[in-house]
């Protein structure tokens, strides 16, 4: 959970930036963690779909998001109470309803989003 609040972070500061570079020494200085910690959420921000680019001396910037919705792009634009405040992101499945239906039984709270690039059902 801490991984994807300092990823959400570091997107807000991409976003703060429009496009310019943000070094990583910043990024390390207002998030609180070291900027081996940084460099790995950027990876993982790669991993994600995020093309993000890195510059010696000047650090780094988001050259293009992905063309699908996750959870922290949707959080992002997000300005609710309730809904998603727990948000569960598929690549696929067979159903999003089949899966809020489990949720909903084993007790999710109100508001939870199930969302899916594709499904199968």
């Amino acid at each position: 959970m801490v991984f994807k609040m300092i990823e959400e972070k570091i997107l807000e500061y991409f976003k703060a930036c429009q496009g310019e570079y943000i070094s990583g020494e910043e990024l390390s200085r207002n998030l609180g963690v070291s900027r081996t910690a940084v460099w790995k959420h950027i990876e993982r921000l790669r991993h994600l779909g995020y093309d993000i680019q890195a510059m010696p001396h000047l650090g780094y910037r988001v050259v293009s998001m992905p063309d699908r919705l996750t959870e922290i792009e949707i959080k992002s634009g997000l300005d609710t109470r309730i809904m998603g405040k727990k948000i569960y992101s598929y690549d696929e499945v067979d159903s999003t309803n089949d899966i809020a239906i489990k949720l909903a039984e084993a007790g999710a709270s109100e508001g939870t989003l199930i969302i899916a690039d594709s499904q199968t059902k």
